[in-house]
C-alpha cells in the first residue's frame, strides 16, 4: 500500500467516525488514535519489502541490484576457487557497504548539480561493448546491450566527477610543502645501495638434480680459487651466464628488493671485498662479491619539492574524500534488509 493510498483511506475513516459524533467524544478520539497508530505501523513495515535491499534516505535499492553486484564481485574477487563461508560473510557486508556508499555519493552529486558527462560516457560504452561488436547479431542486440551497461557507467562517471571536485585541494604554500617534506623524510631518502659483482652458473629450474649438483661443485671450486687470489673479473667472463659477464660480473649499484631473498640475505652479512659462499637462486648457483656500499641519503628539498607537493596534494585529497563519505554515512537515514544480505550465494540467481 503506497503512502497516498494510506492517507486517502485514513481520511475516509476519520470522516466516517466524525459523522457518528458531531461533538468531541473520548471514544471517537480513541478510535482515531488506534487507526493512526495502525496506519503508521503499516507504513513502517512497508519501508523495506522482500524485494528491497536497502533504503538510503528516500531511495530504495532493489534486492536484485545487490544480489547481482554480489555475484559479479564474487566472480572477480574469488576466481581462484572455493570460498569459505567466513569470506562470503565478510564479502556480503563489503558489497552492501559499497552499494550504500555509491548511492550516497550519487545523491550528493545530484545536490551539487553534477551530471554524467555524455562524451566520457559514450567513450566508456564504446570500450565496454567492444567485445560484442564483432558478433554477428551485434546490430540486432546493440540497443539492449548498451542499455544494460549505461546505468553503471553513468554512475561511475558521476562519482568520479564528485571525487575529482572533492580532491581538488587549494594551492599549497612552500611552507606547507616543506613541512610535509620534513615530517616524511623517509619518502625522500635514497636507500642504501651496494655495488655488487656476480658469477652466475646458470641452471634451468626444471633441470634434474644432477645439473644443480654439478653447478654447485663448480661454484665451490671457483670460490676456493677466488679466495686464493684468482681474478674475479676474469672468471666471471669465462663462467658467468649473467648479462654482467661482459663487465667482469659487475652489476653496478643495487638496492634492497632488486635481488632475490636468498641473495639479499647473503649480502646483508657480507663485508667489503668479501667473496660469498655459493648461493642457490632461481636462475642457478651464484657467487657474489661486495665491492662497495653507498649509505642512505636524504635528498635536498629543492630537488624533490615537486614530488613532495604531489604527495601532499594526494594525501589531502584522499582525506577529503574519506571525510565526505564518513559525513554522508553519519547524516544519512539508512535501513538494510539483512535477509537479502544473508541470502546472497555464489549459485545461480533465482528466477523472479
Amino acid at each position: 500500500m503506497n503512502h497516498s493510498r494510506q492517507h486517502f483511506l485514513l481520511s475516509k475513516i476519520l470522516r466516517a467516525v466524525s459523522s457518528l459524533h458531531r461533538e468531541p467524544n473520548p471514544v471517537v478520539l480513541l478510535i482515531c488514535f488506534v487507526v493512526m497508530f495502525l496506519t503508521t505501523m503499516v507504513k513502517a513495515s512497508e519501508g523495506l519489502s522482500d524485494g528491497d535491499f536497502a533504503l538510503v534516505n528516500d531511495e530504495v535499492i532493489p534486492a536484485r541490484q545487490y544480489l547481482d553486484a554480489f555475484r559479479e564481485g564474487v566472480r572477480e574477487t574469488f576466481y581462484h576457487g572455493k570460498v569459505t563461508e567466513k569470506e562470503l560473510d565478510n564479502f556480503r557486508d563489503t558489497v552492501a557497504q559499497k552499494l550504500v556508499d555509491e548511492t550516497l555519493l550519487v545523491q550528493q552529486a545530484k545536490k551539487l548539480g553534477i551530471k554524467p558527462d555524455p562524451d566520457q560516457v559514450a567513450k566508456e560504452i564504446e570500450k565496454d561493448t567492444a567485445r560484442y561488436r564483432k558478433q554477428q547479431n551485434w546490430e540486432k542486440g546493440k540497443d539492449a546491450i548498451i542499455a544494460s551497461v549505461r546505468p553503471k557507467i553513468e554512475i561511475n562517471n558521476t562519482i568520479e566527477q564528485l571525487k575529482q571536485r572533492t580532491q581538488n585541494v587549494a594551492e599549497l604554500s612552500v611552507a606547507e610543502i616543506r613541512k610535509y617534506y620534513e615530517q616524511h623524510a623517509d619518502q625522500f631518502t635514497a636507500p642504501e645501495k651496494w655495488n655488487v659483482s656476480i658469477i652466475l652458473l646458470k641452471v634451468e629450474p626444471s633441470s634434474p638434480s644432477t645439473a644443480w649438483q654439478e653447478a654447485s661443485e663448480l661454484a665451490e671450486d671457483l670460490v676456493r680459487r677466488l679466495r686464493d687470489g684468482e681474478n674475479f673479473e676474469e672468471l666471471a667472463r669465462i663462467h658467468s651466464g649473467d648479462e654482467s659477464a661482459v663487465e667482469g660480473g659487475n652489476m653496478g649499484y643495487i638496492h634492497t628488493g632488486m635481488l632475490s631473498r636468498p641473495a639479499q640475505d647473503v649480502l646483508n652479512t657480507m663485508e667489503l671485498g668479501q667473496i660469498s659462499e655459493p648461493v642457490m637462486i632461481l636462475q642457478g648457483v651464484a657467487i657474489f662479491r661486495l665491492n662497495g656500499i653507498q649509505g642512505s641519503k636524504l635528498n635536498e628539498f629543492d630537488n624533490v619539492k615537486d614530488r613532495a607537493k604531489e604527495l601532499l596534494q594526494r594525501k589531502l585529497g584522499d582525506e577529503a574524500w574519506e571525510n565526505l563519505i564518513t559525513t554522508l554515512r553519519k547524516n544519512a537515514k539508512i535501513e538494510i534488509n539483512d535477509k537479502v544480505v544473508k541470502s546472497a550465494t555464489t549459485g545461480p540467481r533465482p528466477q523472479t
